[in-house]
């Protein structure tokens, strides 16, 4: 509102607009139909106010109000951003004493364990380069995406250090997303206790790699600080972290896993942990003690207990008696919200079929802004597919493959992913208990373990490769999935499928190798059904010679593993197959199906 003699403003942000109160005396405004109707009419009339309309195309007379209009509401927006890194005068609180206590926090930890050492300039080696640090605010939250609190991270610019000079070795590795899905099946099926850990202060613990010269904080003109461990943004911490974890989970009597080495498997006890640099998730028998396991390593390093995974990596995870259900559903109305799509019109699909015509590389540079939402969209689905949404793997996939110089018609296709989660942002995976008999007699397991695995034929218009899929379903729930276009093309839709068997085997071997590891060895073979009997024959005999002879050997370790009694490959009608969905894009009752076949469900996650 703006007083129209002294020009005082005043603005309240009002959740609607029967919050404002008191009543002017006149009202002026520029005609709008919001403003001309019977109800205003009606309620000025009653309450004595005057009503006062600019002229037609004469907006200008009420030029006051439509300045003060912007002014105000652009301060009001501003007041409600919540942002570290936007400047301090935008803040919408007032919480720069928060971030001052996060710092002095955050100094006070790294000097208490020795790794901030602060000396003078005057030791640092002649002709030595220091590397800078700066402070990096971030906002915590948790799988609701409350605030839980303010945190300051001192790291250090990374890319200021020389291979060789300052580092050498910087690997380090994460857990896979279906390894860490196999334990929350294997949890929910025998009862498992399943608990979760954080080590918030593990930059602490890391041991020196390279020079200790590493860094300069702005603390004062006259000292420098000597870093007795590595912190954030080396190139060099991830690596260091691992290695001391390993070391001491192995004190713990934790072997470290061959198929995943972010996997550690206690076999005295049964315990299981899985590692994502300074996360932490284990599992347990209901006998087993896992108090054994945090006491072991607090004694080391500083490690806060969580209890029970509600998040995990961006997923959140829900548990009931016999079920275990994941979900990204805050994660993908944010990726919504980055896209300005939130409650747009939805569609039941991810992908029109009609859309595979324009799936043709650009021939002219695209447009930078284009490029840059088409990644940054390809990329965010991208999670979800790698995490929790196999029903978004094919489409991902497939406009995934021209990043490089997208078009704006082909963005607004891969828009449509959006227009889908909008309506299935809640979808997620869940895992429950099995009948053990029943499962061991279909598929030789307890744990209903199997695969399903397809090809499409030439579909690809640009070079005519075809498009594999296959899924891994576990205790009901999918475990392990892919949508990937072949490097060879088919001479024959047998020769696809034979194709995509070959990607599956090598999934199925993994898990298996993975799942003996862990302690769990399956006896039978993984089952892996197929939709095509010719690729099917080809995998048990070197039948079709004339046909096949051009087939490279390396994908003949399919029949090799069928020969060994790893893998055993059924048919299953295209009606029935589930991995159909993973290799070309489906009308709308054909979908429906496809999520149907998946088990996917809807997962509250305000449980």
């Amino acid at each position: 509102m703006t007083e129209d003699k002294s020009r005082y403003k005043k603005g309240k942000l009002l959740g609607g607009r029967d919050e404002t109160g008191k009543y002017p005396k006149q009202i002026r405004n520029n005609n709008a139909l919001e403003f001309n109707n019977q109800v205003l009419r009606v309620f000025c009339k009653d309450t004595g106010i005057e009503r006062e309309n600019s002229p037609a195309y004469g907006h200008e007379q009420n030029g006051l109000t439509e300045r003060a209009n912007q002014i105000i509401t652009t301060k009001g927006r501003s007041i409600m951003v919540e942002n570290p890194h936007i400047p301090s005068k935008l803040w919408g609180e007032d919480d720069g004493p928060s971030w001052k206590e996060s710092t002095f926090v955050e100094i006070v930890k790294l000097l208490r364990l020795g790794t901030l050492i602060f000396v003078p300039k005057t030791e640092v080696p002649t002709g030595y380069k220091l590397l800078s640090t700066k402070w990096v605010p971030w906002y915590k939250r948790n799988e609701h995406g409350k605030l839980v609190e303010r945190k300051m991270r001192l790291v250090a610019r990374g890319f200021e250090q020389k291979f060789g000079i300052d580092y050498n070795e910087t690997f380090s590795s994460t857990v896979r997303p279906a390894s860490w899905k196999i334990l929350m099946a294997i949890a929910v099926h025998l009862g498992y206790l399943v608990d979760q850990a954080d080590f918030p202060l593990l930059k602490e613990f890391m041991r020196t790699a390279g020079t200790k010269w590493a860094t300069k904080l702005n603390w004062n003109e006259d000292s420098i600080i000597l870093l007795s461990n590595p912190i954030y943004r080396l190139k060099q911490s991830g690596r260091q972290w691992q290695i001391r974890l390993k070391e001491e989970l192995k004190r713990l009597g934790f072997d470290q896993m061959k198929t995943d080495t972010s996997v550690y498997a206690n076999k005295a006890n049964g315990s299981i942990s899985a590692t994502y640099v300074d996360d932490m998730i284990s599992i347990t028998p209901p006998e087993g003690k896992v108090e054994d396991l945090y006491c072991g390593l607090e004694k080391q390093l500083e490690i806060k207990r969580m209890g029970f995974p509600s998040h995990f990596l961006g997923v959140a995870i829900r548990r009931s008696k016999d079920s275990i259900s994941i979900s990204q559903g805050n994660y993908a109305r944010d990726v919504l919200e980055s896209h300005g799509m939130k409650n747009c019109r939805s569609v039941s699909t991810p992908m029109d079929p009609g859309a595979y015509a324009d799936v043709v590389l650009g021939t002219e540079d695209p447009d930078p802004g284009v490029k840059a939402e088409y990644a940054r969209l390809i990329g965010q689905i991208g999670y979800l597919v790698n995490q929790t949404r196999p029903d978004l793997a094919f489409s991902n996939g497939l406009w995934g493959r021209l990043l490089h110089k997208p078009t704006s018609t082909q963005l607004g296709h891969a828009k449509r992913m959006l227009q889908y989660l909008d309506k299935s942002y809640d979808r997620g995976i869940k895992y429950t208990k099995q009948d053990a008999e029943g499962n061991i007699k279909e598929f030789g397991n307890p744990f209903g373990l199997h695969g399903w695995v397809d090809s499409d034929y030439a579909k690809d218009p640009n070079d005519a490769h075809s498009t594999a899929g296959y899924v891994f379903m576990m205790c009901g729930g999918t475990i392990s999935w892919a949508s990937r276009k072949q490097k060879t093309i088919a001479k024959s839709s047998t020769e696809a499928e034979y194709y995509a068997l070959s990607m599956a085997t090598c999934e199925a071997i993994w898990i298996r190798n993975f799942m003996e590891e862990i302690g769990f060895p399956l006896d039978k073979p993984i089952v892996l059904y197929e939709d095509n009997n010719g690729a099917n024959k080809l995998a048990h005999n070197p039948e079709f010679h004339a046909r096949t002879k051009q087939i490279n050997v390396e994908y003949h370790h399919t029949r090799e593993a069928v020969e060994q009694g790893l893998i055993r490959i059924e048919y299953r009608q295209t009606t029935a197959m589930v991995a159909d969905g993973l290799t070309k894009p489906l009308p709308r009752p054909g979908f429906e199906s496809f999520i149907k076949m998946l088990n996917m469900t809807t997962v509250n996650l305000d449980d």
